[in-house]
């Protein structure tokens, strides 16, 4: 189709449930498709809107709503006065904002902005508690809020293609959470290793859920995991007095390592060390050191000296 505009006349048509406008050259809609008040879906995916018609605020029985594929640069903080929105879709367009609006709508169970050009979303996500579906690949996040592990309905979570730091450690208990998908975000293997990530949803979940639990009990244990490198994720958490990482393929210890000056029992036990750094030395409080079953030969003079 080629439409350019939509008759104001369609206002008339009362009762009209559902109104699907795909694949046209529409940037604009009539202020009368604002008494379609019995609306519940609306489609106008592939057009050339440039923001979303501000008479789709007066649409409250609006359940569906689709936007994919336009130019909008904005979602307008009124989207939450649509109460009964249960999937809304924004995805491929050029928005740049968030409203923290989103938070109130209680009924959003799909949400998908994927492809574009957003850098942060509100903490208030995190309470839209039906979500289950929520798309945020293709944008321009370095973060995601600690409040999105308060979705505790969310199935499906793709964060591909960001350049995301980290992920939120409460995103481990999240149960509910069967598809993680996180390709393409370089400096997330600097957080999580590599060999974690590789191996899935579950051992990514187990990985985040220790190192939310290491918080309360000052002990991280992340054995049999094939760990071959160890994440500033594990060494930034300088406040843990025990670290267990038995049974994986670490080859070397790194200096962040040393960092970690409260430890007081350390164990390494199996892994695939052939040399011990004397930064070891800077692990002063520590009472229980063990190094069995790793390949290498002697311990440096200098630790055996102190």
């Amino acid at each position: 189709n080629e439409l350019i505009a939509v008759s104001p006349l369609i206002g008339k048509i009362s009762s009209l449930i559902v109104v699907i406008l795909d694949n046209n050259l529409l940037s604009d809609l009539p202020v009368t498709f604002g008494s379609l008040t019995l609306l519940q879906r609306l489609s106008l995916m592939d057009n050339q809107l440039l923001e979303l018609p501000s008479c789709v605020r007066s649409l409250t029985r609006l359940r569906r709503l689709n936007v994919e594929s336009n130019a909008i640069t904005q979602i307008p903080e009124w989207i939450g006065d649509l109460k009964l929105m249960e999937e809304l879709s924004f995805s491929k367009n050029k928005i740049n904002n968030f409203p923290s609006s989103v938070g109130l709508l209680k009924y959003l169970s799909d949400l998908r902005v994927a492809h574009n050009q957003m850098t942060a979303l509100p903490p208030e996500l995190g309470q839209a508690l039906s979500l289950s579906r929520l798309r945020l690949s293709g944008n321009m996040f370095t973060d995601l809020p600690d409040s999105i592990t308060d979705l505790t309905n969310l199935t499906d979570l793709s964060v591909a293609d960001n350049n995301l730091q980290r992920l939120p450690p409460g995103l481990g208990t999240m149960t509910q959470l069967q598809n993680l998908i996180m390709e393409n975000n370089p400096s997330l293997f600097a957080y999580i290793p590599p060999d974690i990530l590789n191996r899935g949803v579950e051992s990514t979940r187990g990985f985040l859920r220790a190192l939310a639990l290491a918080k309360e009990t000052l002990q991280l244990t992340l054995m049999d995991l094939q760990i071959s490198v160890l994440s500033p994720s594990i060494t930034e958490l300088t406040s843990i007095t025990s670290l267990r990482l038995d049974r994986n393929a670490i080859a070397e210890l790194p200096d962040h390592l040393f960092r970690m000056t409260n430890l007081t029992s350390l164990s390494l036990k199996t892994n695939k060390i052939d040399y011990i750094p004397v930064g070891l030395l800077k692990l002063t409080n520590l009472t229980y050191l063990n190094f069995d079953e790793n390949p290498f030969k002697s311990f440096p003079m200098e630790i055996i000296r102190e």
